[in-house]
């Protein structure tokens, strides 16, 4: 078992004293302007590339994709010493979604290890919607993994179609990686909520770390060239 953390949520935190990180990459699909100088300061430890989609009626699964693909290929070979993990507790977001953006990342980037979902076990089971919402979730994961976040218990609750859960954020911005499904079980605090406390939507007006939007570079897809304001 390793023990890693968001960095984005703890950035006070002593690097070395985790064994890798995830660094907020894109807010939909812009980039964090932290994510150089965050990207950098973890550069001594395992690190791997956070999507937090921001879905509407333009800006679908292609889209998110297609950037975070981007913001890889300006990162090569770095961007692929852990999986690639994107929040899939944000809004509009469905299974039709999930599939699009993994299918798109194993097949332009070719990973090393499969994409990571971000989720609480009772989300992704909120996510079982329709009469083929088992066929496409159980294909979903045979493409991603889940990284599930739930605080306050001794140790995760079973995800739904997951045999063996690798991943579990049992603290705000802390991460246990068991690779063999044995999480170090924790202590249990009442007046911690259990439920992951991660945003959803950030306000219009600002993003990633409250700056104003425009702080962001506006980027045309790199596939369909719609710039994105």
């Amino acid at each position: 078992m390793i023990k890693g953390y968001f960095i984005h949520k703890l950035p006070d935190a002593i690097p070395t004293a985790f064994g890798f990180a995830f660094v907020l990459g894109k807010l939909g699909l812009k980039t964090d302007p932290n994510f150089d100088a965050n990207w950098a300061k973890v550069v001594h430890i395992r690190r791997g590339i956070y999507q937090r989609p921001i879905v509407n009626s333009t800006d679908d699964a292609f889209h998110h994709s297609a950037f975070l693909i981007e913001l890889c290929q300006y990162n090569n070979p770095a961007w692929n010493d852990m999986p690639l993990l994107i929040n899939i507790l944000v809004p509009y977001l469905d299974l039709t979604f999930i599939n699009t953006w993994t299918s798109q990342i194993i097949d332009q980037l070719h990973p090393k290890e499969k994409p990571l979902l971000f989720t609480t076990p009772a989300h992704w089971e909120s996510l079982q919607k329709g009469p083929n919402a088992e066929f496409v979730s159980k294909t979903i994961l045979q493409k991603a993994d889940i990284l599930s976040s739930e605080y306050n218990v001794k140790l995760p609750s079973k995800v739904l179609y997951v045999d063996q859960l690798k991943y579990w954020e049992f603290e705000n911005g802390k991460i246990q990686w068991a690779a063999d499904g044995l999480f170090e079980s924790v202590e249990v605090n009442a007046s911690v909520p259990a439920v992951s406390t991660e945003p959803e939507v950030p306000d219009s007006s600002t993003e990633g770390d409250g700056s104003s939007t425009g702080g962001f570079i506006h980027l045309a897809c790199p596939y369909c060239k719609k710039t994105i304001f």
